[in-house]
């Protein structure tokens, strides 16, 4: 609880874009990982570098050039069926639902009534995940150096 406070505080005293997606993925991120095995956020930096990386180059080299709706079922379906398949296993839940998590967010420019295909909002999305990952870094240490 502690993290998600945090990033509340956090929302409320520094100037952050985007709205309410910071305060609501800083209540969710912690509540997902801490309850996770250990070393799992590790991954989750891993992860998110990876997926966040591959779904931004799509955004911007790719999305673009859609002028059509079925094209753009077509591209979250090939993604979403894609990863799905990669991590078919069991002990990979986790990677499903960050990626399924990631497409979505760093490619919602595309889901506009008039489409923008800006990086700005993917950029600072993944800013703000990567200060939401600090602080879970920071209070899993505590938490495991206070034992």
């Amino acid at each position: 609880m502690i993290t998600s406070a945090t990033g509340l505080i956090l929302w409320i005293y520094v100037p952050i874009n985007e709205g309410i997606m910071f305060p609501l993925l800083a209540a969710i991120l912690p509540i997902t990982i801490i309850t996770m095995p250990k070393g799992l956020l590790k991954h989750v930096v891993l992860t998110t570098l990876i997926l966040s990386a591959f779904y931004m180059l799509q955004f911007i080299f790719i999305m673009p050039y859609f002028t059509e709706l079925w094209q753009l079922v077509a591209f979250y379906f090939i993604n979403i069926f894609a990863l799905w398949k990669i991590c078919s296993a069991p002990q990979r839940a986790l990677y499903k639902v960050l990626g399924g998590n990631y497409l979505v967010m760093f490619t919602m420019g595309a889901l506009h009534l008039t489409p923008t295909y800006t990086i700005d909002t993917s950029l600072n999305m993944l800013i703000q995940l990567f200060v939401i990952l600090g602080i879970i870094y920071f209070f899993e240490k505590a938490a495991s150096s206070s034992h």
